[in-house]
């Protein structure tokens, strides 16, 4: 994000074109009325007894869809609590640079959402006077408050380098949803006589019959890639690399720099000039040499990867679920089991990392200049209700106008949250939701898994899901994550390296750093698992590398930023 001094001229030249520019909004020149001290109510709803209105805008709009003022969400908000949003919706890039462009102006809505601004600017455009400082309102935020005290590291996290919060970030208590989401395929490992490898060696022991046998059993031994996903790609197809890398006693997230932090001393470090993450690189070079990974990893769009799924040619592979990688029904996801938690000669600890439960830029914000900062202070602390309809409304709308309960019949006496189906001129539920019900992700501060599937399965005992055939077949992937990982006693769950957050001189020398070693790093992975470079032959002059590009710096500024987010 630009700064408002370097945005200045760009107002002047894209204002008047992106002004109409409303993909799934309409705007509106009404200026809010003058609050006065007694508009609001402090306690209970609605919010205001005379209904206020208020200027939203956002991302994430699509054209062809409804505009958000017709969204029952943003209809049933202003009933229920007093509020009138005259929504904008903007199509996700134009949003980027209209917020740009706005914040340059000074001319801000009440509220902005859908929006991916960086702690740094969070705080600098905060601590400029464009953001509401939300914790100043906190008396006002009980249910904020509340998830402060149950996840400490969330507060942490929103809290500027001036002890201001300025916007908000997603917290996401839904454990499934931040696991790494790689399959082995039993009926595979079945055809060929092996369990679901527990060491790095059983993994190579299980790829080799893949490769050497007919483990799909079509009658042709050559048609099996024994492993597969899409190389060093943020999302759920790249995660086999994560589940790698812990077996190797590296806690990281693939996509970017695999920062590890030291228990023994608190220091700050990357994984990539570890002996664990070299001993790493040899194991998938190995793999590559003796093409047990897929000889296309590189290079293969998703597209490709899901066709090999659908043709039942993958052994080993990432993705959200396998039903929906293959294109097959959702029984598909009992041929399968979730894979990690292996074990090596560097690692004896069975464990996995969880991706970021805090998303590590803020999504929404309320202008410091609004005529409402109290009113709207309470409106963004009930989206954090979870017990009540606030965090519900955030996600799915409202009982009985956008969703309903569905029983489960093979769960007897147990329902979940289900968006209406068959909704006239929707083709699909899901169709429903994101184009009448609400704004997409426009209020979803906390993404918590009471009311859904996810939430019903975290609350049985094991007897109940992994001897219920039924319930396999309606939430199968589901259930091998609980059954792999969650459940195990001896599995641990590592959370990933926090967010951190710089000051303006730390940031501006960062980003060169961060984006030259970074793009450095990925060349370097790639060279050494495909053989292009010897992994040790060119280890010493990878590690010169990396140190003349200005390694021990950049890990410098982390480690101050690290320590005073500890």
């Amino acid at each position: 994000m630009l700064k408002k001094k370097t945005l200045f001229v760009l107002v002047l030249l894209l204002a008047a074109a992106l002004a109409t520019v409303t993909a799934g909004g309409q705007s509106s020149s009404a200026a809010p009325q003058t609050a006065a001290s007694n508009y609001y109510n402090k306690t209970g709803y609605p919010i205001c007894n005379d209904t206020i209105t208020v200027k939203l805008m956002g991302g994430g709009a699509l054209a062809g869809q409804a505009p958000w003022n017709e969204r029952i969400q943003v209809q049933e908000i202003e009933k229920r609590l007093g509020i009138k949003m005259d929504c904008t919706g903007f199509e996700q890039t134009v949003w980027n640079t209209q917020l740009n462009l706005m914040l340059a102006s000074d001319d801000l809505p009440d509220i902005m959402v859908n929006c991916n601004v960086s702690p740094f600017d969070m705080y600098q455009f905060g601590s400029d006077g464009y953001f509401l400082p939300l914790n100043k309102y906190r008396d006002l935020m009980p249910f904020m408050e509340k998830l402060f005290k149950q996840y400490p590291v969330y507060e942490t996290s929103m809290t500027s380098q001036d002890g201001n919060i300025y916007g908000i970030m997603q917290l996401n208590t839904n454990t499934v949803a931040v696991m790494p989401r790689v399959y082995i395929n039993t009926v595979w490992l079945n055809n060929v006589g092996l369990d679901v490898p527990k060491t790095t060696d059983d993994l190579l022991t299980a790829l080799r019959a893949f490769r050497d046998k007919d483990a799909n059993g079509n009658g042709n031994p050559n048609d099996e890639i024994p492993m597969s996903y899409l190389f060093d790609t943020p999302g759920d197809q790249s995660q086999l690399e994560s589940s790698m890398l812990a077996a190797f006693g590296i806690s990281a997230v693939p996509g970017s720099l695999a920062y590890q932090i030291y228990a023994d001393n608190g220091k700050v470090g990357i994984a990539e000039t570890t002996d664990n993450y070299k001993a790493f690189l040899k194991y998938m070079n190995n793999l590559y040499k003796e093409k047990l990974l897929d000889p296309e990893v590189f290079i293969q769009t998703i597209d490709q990867y899901r066709a090999k799924a659908a043709a039942d040619t993958l052994g080993v592979v990432s993705n959200a679920s396998i039903y929906q990688l293959a294109g097959k029904p959702y029984t598909y996801d009992m041929n399968w089991a979730w894979f990690g938690g292996m074990t090596s000669q560097y690692n004896s600890q069975p464990q996995y990392t969880m991706r970021p439960r805090i998303t590590p830029n803020g999504i929404a914000f309320i202008s410091a200049k609004t005529k409402y900062p109290e009113a709207l202070a309470r409106l963004f602390d009930y989206f954090y209700d979870e017990d009540g309809e606030g965090t519900l409304a955030g996600r799915f709308g409202y009982e009985g106008l956008t969703f309903g309960r569905e029983d489960l019949d093979y769960l007897p006496g147990k329902s979940v949250l289900a968006t209406y189906k068959d909704q006239p001129g929707f083709e699909s539920a899901e169709a429903f939701r994101i184009g009448k019900a609400v704004i997409v992700n426009a209020f979803l501060w906390l993404n918590s898994p009471k009311g859904i599937l996810q939430g019903v399965i975290e609350d049985l005992p094991d007897s109940e899901i992994y001897n219920n055939q039924a319930l396999f077949e309606n939430a199968g992937w589901m259930i091998l994550l609980h059954r792999g990982a969650i459940r195990p006693a001896n599995v641990k769950g590592l959370d990933a390296f926090p967010t951190l957050t710089y000051t303006a001189s730390e940031q501006t020398e960062r980003n060169q750093l961060f984006t030259d070693i970074t793009m450095y790093l990925r060349t370097a992975k790639a060279q050494f698992v495909s053989g292009g470079v010897d992994v040790d032959a060119g280890w010493d002059n990878y590690i010169r590398t990396l140190n003349n590009m200005g390694l021990p710096r950049l890990l410098a500024i982390d480690q101050a930023a690290y320590s005073r987010l500890k």
